[in-house]
């Protein structure tokens, strides 16, 4: 009996929920991993498009020179995007993303920094087609201006899998939360959860976190779930990060 511990993070707030697997593979949490395999890293103070996210620290290259970093959020979803800092703005550089040297490496984003100068890595997600989708919530209106997002990972070694939400916009966790499992689907894109499940999300100032047993009986691929606030719902559509 495996545990699915899914675990949200935000600005010190966290939620953890416990459900149990009948199998799983070990794969990584984390979009961005790890640091760059080359130059000083350096903090990220400079205004970027709003439609990327931002990704661990910059770095630093003295000379021209190839770049990169650990990207396991390629496998579920992210783009990369490593740019340059040119006169104040990011500008793009061609990016490539993948294992590094093969499938027993890592998965990677790099690129071939021009010139000395600093750079960073960004990203943008792309919804799968086949993912699980939600329905609306009866009763409430889908947030508005809301963004969370996350993946699915297992580890075999540890008898765990984690469903990790990594970044909220436009949302704080608050009183009278509740969470819904909707469907999860299994490596075949099947349904391998019958009854919807639902709880209450405790809030008490630092800490959102539930733990229940839930049984399935096949490895996840993609998880729909719901957060409810009392006045709106988001639908968070989770599929499986790969190291």
């Amino acid at each position: 009996m495996k545990k699915l511990l899914v675990v949200v993070v935000l600005a010190g707030f966290s939620l953890t929920i416990g459900l149990s697997l009948f199998s799983s593979k070990v794969v990584a949490a984390g979009i961005a991993n790890g640091t760059w395999s080359t130059g000083r890293e350096i903090v990220i103070d400079v205004a970027y498009d709003a439609e990327l996210q931002s990704f661990g620290k910059g770095v630093v290259v003295t000379a021209p020179t190839e770049i990169c970093h650990e990207f396991s959020g390629g496998q579920f979803g992210w783009v990369a995007v490593i740019r340059r800092l040119v006169n104040n703005e990011w500008v793009n550089v061609p990016t490539t993303q993948g294992w590094i040297p093969n499938t027993e490496g890592k998965y990677m984003a790099c690129a071939q920094a021009p010139s000395a100068g600093k750079y960073a890595l960004f990203a943008y997600y792309i919804q799968p087609e086949n993912a699980v989708q939600a329905n609306e919530a009866p009763g409430l209106p889908a947030c508005q201006g809301v963004t969370i997002l996350g993946g699915v990972s297992n580890d075999s070694k540890a008898n765990e899998t984690f469903i990790r939400l990594t970044d909220f916009t436009g949302i704080t966790p608050g009183d009278a939360w509740t969470f819904e499992i909707l469907s999860i689907k299994d490596q075949d894109d099947i349904d391998v959860m019958v009854d919807t499940y639902t709880n209450d999300l405790v809030y008490d100032g630092d800490i959102v976190q539930y733990e229940k047993l839930l049984s399935v009986s096949a490895e996840v691929a993609s998880l729909s779930m719901r957060v409810n606030t009392p006045t709106c719902y988001v639908n968070l559509v989770l599929t499986e990060m790969d190291d």
